[in-house]
């Protein structure tokens, strides 16, 4: 988003203060700030769309086309995303793949083919359902009615309006369409608020809606006091419980807590001696899961506190990025304990090859209400694998 809207800072001095060619070399920050965003965020390419367009549309700007300077920013921008280009020139492109395709498919492998059998209306739903919750549902109305009604005229006030409508605009509607057919996530689209807002100010209709503007602001205030006590006090209860995200951020304590103890215990039987809960780590035993999530998530709650180090891996036949921070081949033979909810379930029996793999340990995992009542939201299962020997080929 930094990125994002300092390229639109750059872009709007280039076009619109750009007098006698005062700001003309902002050509080259304007380069060097969307190369610098793709290096944090692959959506900086919607920054590539919004000039040209912009350019194309707008007449007195068209002739800008036919100068060096666009061509040599865009030259500059790729040079500092070139590290990023030659990473995945040796890795197989992976992140790109990553990005642009796999993680918009539920299981990493499937063709997808277009068509109304394919929408995925719920998806769409939730990811519309997002956008409403982050702007507020009176913002929404207005924003879609100003989008809606806005004319492409060549006027002064409109150039400014064309400027911040192609920042904005063409990268929502491209969320919303990918959003029919792909696992979108919502928050997305965040790129494209900033300049929306800027529109929505700059609207000559917003002096005469000031009543509505009003109200927007207050829902916009009540719905972010919805989400914080939807954190900490779950008072949205929708069914099935545990496809509510903010339950991400409960469990994982005690998930913790369990392994340990399991770990311990299972070394204290082995070596015959007794055992600390923060002992040190065996080398013969291992934590992992099938997905950077659930990994991440075991590897903070297993080490934020104490001088013992958990080594956590995620193993999956999918590419990912701790695909290239990890060695699994040292695993083989060890006893691996590979933990999953109910929320990211898969059926380890199908993943893995272990000389036996067995449910060791249901944990129900709970979380406050707002009268302070526990209520059981998801469920965590820990299987352990005995004598690791990898995964599964993919079919």
């Amino acid at each position: 988003v930094l990125f994002y809207v300092a390229s639109l800072y750059i872009f709007a001095k280039i076009i619109l203060c750009n007098q006698d060619g005062l700001y003309k070399h902002y050509w080259y920050y304007l380069g060097l700030s969307v190369g610098l965003g793709l290096c944090a965020k692959y959506m900086m390419v919607f920054v590539y769309l919004a000039i040209f367009l912009y350019l194309l549309f707008d007449k007195k700007s068209r002739k800008i086309l036919l100068s060096k300077e666009p061509y040599l920013a865009f030259i500059l921008s790729l040079i500092v995303f070139m590290p990023v280009i030659y990473w995945n020139y040796q890795h197989d492109w992976a992140s790109f793949i990553f990005q642009f395709y796999s993680r918009h498919h539920s299981n990493y492998s499937q063709t997808h083919h277009f068509g109304l059998n394919s929408i995925k209306w719920l998806n769409f739903l939730g990811f519309v359902g997002a956008q409403v919750i982050f702007i507020s549902p009176v913002f929404f109305v207005l924003f879609i009615r100003m989008i809606a009604t806005y004319k492409l005229r060549n006027t002064d006030y409109n150039s400014k309006n064309l400027l911040l409508f192609l920042f904005a605009v063409p990268a929502l509607l491209i969320f919303t369409i990918l959003a029919l057919f792909f696992d979108t996530k919502p928050n997305w689209a965040i790129i494209a608020y900033p300049s929306l807002i800027l529109l929505f100010v700059n609207n000559p209709k917003y002096e005469q809606q000031q009543k509505y503007n009003k109200i927007g602001i207050i829902s916009s205030l009540v719905m972010i006091v919805i989400i914080i006590l939807q954190v900490y006090c779950f008072i949205i209860q929708v069914k099935p419980l545990k496809n509510d995200t903010t339950n991400d951020l409960y469990g994982w304590d005690q998930v913790a807590f369990e392994l340990k103890n399991i770990i311990n215990n299972t070394n204290h039987i082995s070596s015959n001696k007794q055992t600390s809960l923060d002992a040190k780590m065996p080398n013969d035993y291992f934590i992992f899961s099938y997905n950077y999530q659930l990994t991440s998530q075991l590897f903070y709650a297993l080490n934020i506190s104490g001088d013992i180090k958990y080594p956590v891996y995620s193993i999956t036949n999918h590419i990912e990025q701790y695909h290239y921070i990890q060695n699994i081949n040292n695993l083989f033979n060890k006893t691996g304990f590979f933990v999953m909810t109910d929320f990211y379930h898969i059926e380890p029996k199908n993943w893995y090859l272990c000389n036996k793999l067995q449910l060791i340990k249901t944990l129900d995992i709970t979380r406050p209400t707002l009268f302070n009542k526990k209520l059981i939201v998801r469920h965590a299962y820990i299987y352990r694998c005995d004598k690791f020997a990898g995964l599964k080929p993919a079919k």
